[in-house]
């Protein structure tokens, strides 16, 4: 087609002065009202929270839900969910058994009590446990939601739960108050009203100057979303400070983010608000009352377990491109912006008539910008395939990303995938695209060493330096190899039991802190592994490397018979008894042997300590031990260095007379 027959007039109308400025004042009109709103959200961000030193002692009586509120930056995520259903079984609505080394085999069993006293997201988990159970009871794995509509709904319930309840409680304010809101509504319509006026006057149409108002002001208002969350008042502040000291002890104790959630058996409230502060690594991978989320990874890379955040880029077009997909495009542009700039001075002197002013400015400038993104790219590429970079680190996430029709029946095939990868060196990362063909070369745990272009993020190649599966089989042989040579007595418990003990003691040992509610997983094993696991343990919790008081020797199954006023049993089942070094635990069944009624543990060292913290506010026992606390469903003593604590299993025998009982018990101790 001829130059001299191209219609231009279009673009001339928009060039022309008076509509020109018009469309600059509606643009600098809708930039100053977002302009206001970036100040707003800056001004009203939510404040971090810092601990003003370790403490062992609770924040005070908010439940674990707020916590992970404080915890999460004044927002909620799916510790607030996990949290509570530890909580339920702390305050003995539920109960939770690890039968087996799995803590994903945990069960979840209902216990009768009274309610009154839930909140409504309390409750709301419970109910989730009661709708799932069948017969009372529900593999803890099997909370986790199987439709993403229903858990986001579940979720999002739960969550405007836990804050009116921060609010109700003075702790939380809306981010944004009515009133600034009301202002940013009613500066909403400077912009909307020099658009309509725009419109009316290239058209003199009143209908539609009013439509086009109409729609620029409902587009603002919703922008409004944003605005949307809480933000600490100063008693919440000073009430997360609190807490955060709380964390800052845990952290630093390593064993304890490794306990199962079924430990809730002997570290009560101190592991549930551990789950809600992002302390319990073990007990968060196991529950999920959601979907899961692949944005809060944990990692042990580094020494220490941390979460990490992680991004996953979704609408940058270089991330994860090949080279050749980079380069190609851009020398397109390239080439574009260099025909415009080449070809403009022709084309502007063959149809003078029909170009606008300012044509030949506007022509100068399309082409420049694309010589400048075309060139920009290109170098940027040709420097990302120059310059690799190797990266060593912890594989976090694996996660299809793209795909391609296939050749034949056009199912989609996989080409890329999401690679979350932790170096260490921050607590957030971008997921890298790691091709197809090497995503299943690793797996989330392992460590490896990745080469890496940096602009694209693309992974070009990847070696595993150490599985996940070597390093747990690293840790338990060098546990192993600490101690002493097994004694002829052990020997021959070895060569009496299955292979498969040991390699359950082995399974213990790499989560030590485990095995506090999983005696299977030692009695059924070796009596070398079981001495493996018992110092391993000793040593992660910083107890002494004696034992403590035999439960079994404190209290008679007669004489808890006639504290709880019905007949009992000691039973020899694996599930009831327990002892691991530091701790020790005995339980009485029912006459029938299908009922748990009470429970006797005695316990020394850090659990100890952290057990003593968290019942001082109780009312205190005169008279028994060193000193004593009871409440109607435990009781427990000091005695030196030695806890008693005795826990009624079912809330309905709350008549028992659990300070006789501790009494006794506390009197036999060696």
């Amino acid at each position: 087609m001829a130059a001299s027959s191209i219609d231009l007039s279009p673009l001339r109308r928009w060039l022309e002065p008076p509509l020109l400025y018009e469309g600059l004042a509606v643009l600098a009109a809708v930039a100053v009202w977002f302009a206001l709103l970036g100040l707003v959200l800056l001004l009203t961000r939510p404040r971090d929270v810092e601990a003003a030193g370790a403490s062992t002692d609770f924040g005070g009586d908010e439940p674990p839900a707020l916590v992970s509120l404080f915890a999460g930056g004044w927002r909620l995520n799916e510790d607030a969910a996990e949290s509570t259903l530890i909580d339920l079984a702390a305050r003995g609505f539920l109960e939770l058994r690890q039968p087996a080394a799995d803590p994903r085999q945990t069960t979840v069993h209902l216990k009768r009590r009274d309610e009154s006293g839930l909140t409504a997201y309390e409750r709301r988990v419970l109910d989730r446990v009661r709708s799932q159970a069948s017969g009372g009871m529900v593999p803890l794995t099997a909370l986790t939601f199987r439709d993403t509509a229903e858990a986001g709904r579940w979720t999002s319930a739960l969550h405007a739960e836990v804050l009116r309840d921060a609010k109700a409680r003075g702790l939380t304010r809306p981010r944004v108050s009515p009133a600034v809101k009301t202002f940013l509504t009613v500066a909403a319509l400077l912009p909307a009203a020099v658009l309509a006026a725009v419109v009316f006057d290239q058209n003199q149409d009143g209908e539609a100057a009013l439509g086009a108002g109409a729609g620029a002001f409902l587009a603002l208002g919703s922008a409004l979303a944003v605005l949307r969350g809480v933000r600490e008042t100063r008693e919440g502040r000073a009430v997360a400070q609190r807490w955060m000291g709380l964390r800052e002890f845990l952290r630093n104790d390593e064993a304890f983010a490794d306990l199962p959630p079924a430990a809730v058996t002997v570290w009560d409230r101190y592991l549930s608000y551990g789950d809600a502060l992002g302390v319990t690594r073990v007990s968060s991978a196991v529950i999920d009352l959601g979907m899961g989320s692949r944005k809060r990874v944990w990692s042990s890379y580094g020494g220490t377990w941390h979460r990490v955040r992680v991004r996953y880029p979704r609408f940058w077009g270089r991330y994860g491109r090949t080279a050749l997909g980079l380069g190609f495009p851009a020398v397109l542009t390239l080439a574009a912006g260099i025909a415009v700039l080449h070809y403009r001075g022709p084309v502007m002197d063959s149809a003078p008539d029909q170009l606008p002013p300012g044509a030949a400015a506007v022509s100068w400038w399309v082409g420049f910008l694309l010589v400048i993104r075309g060139g920009y790219r290109l170098i940027r590429t040709i420097v990302d395939v120059a310059s690799p970079v190797t990266i060593t680190g912890e594989a976090l996430w694996i996660q299809l990303w793209r795909t391609e029709k296939g050749n034949n029946d056009n199912a989609p095939v996989p080409v890329l995938y999401y690679f979350a990868l932790d170096d260490g060196k921050e607590d957030r990362t971008t997921a890298w695209g790691i091709p197809a063909a090497w995503s299943s070369q690793a797996a989330p745990g392992d460590v490896v060493t990745v080469k890496v272009r940096r602009w694209s993020r693309r992974v070009t190649s990847i070696t595993v330096v150490e599985s996940r599966a070597a390093q747990l089989a690293q840790q338990a042989a060098h546990a192993a190899a600490a101690l002493p040579a097994p004694s002829a007595a052990d020997a021959a418990a070895e060569a009496a039991v299955p292979a498969t003990g040991g390699a359950a003691a082995v399974t213990a040992l790499t989560s030590p802190a485990a095995v506090l509610t999983d005696p299977a997983a030692v009695l059924t094993g070796s009596a070398q592994g079981a001495t493996v696991v018992a110092a391993a343990l000793a040593a992660s919790t910083g107890a002494p490397a004696e034992p403590v008081a035999d439960a079994t020797t404190l209290l008679t199954a007669e004489e808890v018979g006639r504290a709880v006023g019905e007949p009992v049993s000691a039973s020899t089942d694996p599930a009831a008894r327990m002892s691991l070094g530091p701790f020790d635990l005995m339980t009485f069944f029912s006459a029938t042997g299908q009922e748990r009624v009470l429970s006797v543990a005695t316990m020394r060292g850090l659990a100890a300590r952290l057990a003593l913290r968290s019942v001082r506010k109780a009312p205190a026992l005169p008279g028994i031990g060193d000193e004593a606390w009871a409440q109607p469903d435990w009781a427990m003593a000091r005695s030196g260095d030695t806890v008693v604590r005795i826990n009624l299993e079912t809330a309905a025998r709350r008549t028992a007379d659990l300070p006789s009982l501790l009494s006794t018990a506390v009197s036999r101790l060696p």
